[in-house]
């Protein structure tokens, strides 16, 4: 009886042994990765380990997730050794890590994007500090007062100001933004009005405020204004001018770029 009850105990640990040798590669040692096969007839999931050549049956479809989740780490650190699924923060970027690595920082081929950096083309000019080119005379056609550089792709905001001296028919000049891929925004700025009877001009600052979605890598977005058909004769013209386009963030889930405010 004695000899039989150590043989049994012998095999419990046997079976804790083999058990935890199965625990220890689900998930993957490597890549935290759980791997399963689901039954598209009866919905029943079952956990697999491709390591002992496990795979799916007909009639099931491979699932895997990551089996460590994120772990979050702050701003992102030189001298940190970094392990899948960490993520970090850097320049306004958040980032996960897809490979362990220590002393490379994002954006690299060992992160994947969670969220991009901020990213704002600003441009800004004035008769004092651009003498040559202002003021900017506006007559009947379309004349271009500022441009941002080339941007990179997505959504953007952008504000406009332009400083308009216009003679006192002032209703007769406008402002608007389009962008080089021939896209105009939706509304625009106009000169407000009655004319001041006791001067032959005014000064007013025009705003503009505007969205510009799926913008292709180089865009560049255009500051514009045009005096109005049968406005009289007398000055109109720009003194000064700003221009900023500014990416909305975006957000990328399971591969796909989501944009946010």
């Amino acid at each position: 009886m004695r000899r039989r009850g150590l043989v049994l105990v012998a095999g419990g640990a046997a079976l804790l042994a083999a058990g935890g040798a199965a625990y220890a590669t689900i998930p993957d040692s490597g890549t935290a990765v759980i791997h399963s096969c689901f039954n598209k007839s009866t919905g029943a999931l079952r956990v697999i380990d491709p390591s002992k050549a496990q795979s799916c049956a007909v009639g099931e479809s491979a699932l895997s997730w990551n089996g460590r989740g994120l772990n979050f780490r702050g701003s992102f650190k030189d001298t940190t050794a970094y392990a899948i699924g960490d993520v970090v923060t850097l320049n306004g970027g958040t980032y996960v890590a897809k490979t362990a690595s220590t002393g490379t920082p994002p954006p690299a081929t060992a992160w994947a994007v969670l969220s991009s950096p901020s990213y704002a083309n600003s441009v800004s000019d004035s008769n004092e500090s651009n003498p040559a080119v202002f003021p900017i005379i506006v007559g009947s056609n379309l004349r271009q007062i500022a441009e941002t550089g080339r941007l990179p792709a997505g959504n953007y905001t952008v504000d406009a100001q332009a400083a308009a001296v216009v003679d006192s028919d002032a209703q007769d000049f406008r402002c608007d933004l389009t962008d080089t891929n021939g896209n105009n925004a939706n509304g625009f700025a106009e000169t407000s009005g009655p004319p001041d009877p006791s001067s032959p001009i005014t000064e007013q600052t025009l705003g503009l405020t505007d969205t510009f979605t799926n913008e292709p890598v180089n865009t560049r977005i255009i500051l514009e204004c045009v005096k109005g058909n049968g406005a009289s004769p007398g000055i109109s013209e720009v003194d000064s001018a700003s221009l900023t386009a500014t990416r909305i963030g975006r957000v990328v889930f399971n591969g796909t770029t989501v944009s946010v405010p």
